[in-house]
């Protein structure tokens, strides 16, 4: 060392010796985490439409919500509102079937005949039935019935069900209804007089989906001019 410096002077510890105390930490608190078992519930239900079931789920995730809302914690929030989301779809759809069902539907007395003038679906339509209009050519999805005593265009007149496992095809789907139409067409459109402006005609399924979904054929005689009273009553 030279003449004129200052010496190294090392860190002193504390009193007590070494650099300080180690102590231990306390423990951090214990933070229970929020149960998510009722949102869970609630959105397996909410896909199970059966009965009532989807509206449980529904009602489950509601009340999720409302309990996470007032404690402040998480108990399947999201969880909850998908459980809300697809029973509510659900609900929807049972509203909109239910007003498409209400309107292709009739009031019929008790032997199955038509009382007031309505829409139905072709697969509802019923041997006796008579339709204001004529029929239209292509697919017909829907058609406007009346009681028979009110002026109309058309009757049906007969009903079967096509026989076969597998679709034969369209045109040999109409063959076989016609055939089994004019079997069945009663004696006096058959018989009658040349001019009484009466032909036939037939519904039928025009495709395989139909096909495996009903196979019904309706035979019907339309009128060129609206008459009253039905066919089988013609003289």
């Amino acid at each position: 060392m030279t003449s004129g410096e200052d010496p190294i002077r090392l860190p002193q510890p504390p009193d007590g010796g070494g650099y300080g105390r180690f102590e231990r930490a306390a423990p951090a608190p214990f933070v229970r985490q929020p149960d998510q078992t009722l949102a869970k519930v609630a959105l397996w239900l909410s896909f199970v439409p059966l009965g009532a079931t989807f509206l449980a789920g529904l009602g489950l995730g509601i009340a999720v919500l409302v309990r996470s809302r007032k404690d402040g914690l998480d108990h399947g929030r999201r969880k909850a509102i998908g459980a809300i989301v697809v029973a509510s779809t659900y609900v929807v759809l049972i509203v909109v079937i239910a007003v498409l069902a209400s309107r292709y539907d009739v009031d019929r007395d008790d032997d199955g005949e038509v009382v007031d003038t309505g829409e139905v679906a072709v697969t509802d339509l019923r041997t006796g039935d008579c339709i204001e209009e004529p029929i239209a050519g292509g697919e017909q999805v829907t058609l406007t019935v009346t009681p028979c005593d009110d002026p109309h265009r058309a009757e049906i007149f007969f009903e079967f069900d096509l026989e076969g496992g597998s679709y034969p095809g369209r045109r040999a789907t109409a063959r076989l209804a016609r055939g089994g139409c004019l079997a069945q067409l009663p004696a006096a459109v058959r018989d009658g007089p040349p001019g009484q402006d009466l032909e036939l005609y037939y519904l039928y399924p025009n495709n395989e989906r139909n096909f495996r979904g009903d196979r019904t054929v309706s035979c019907l005689v339309v009128s060129e001019g609206l008459r009253t009273g039905s066919v089988t009553e013609l003289a």
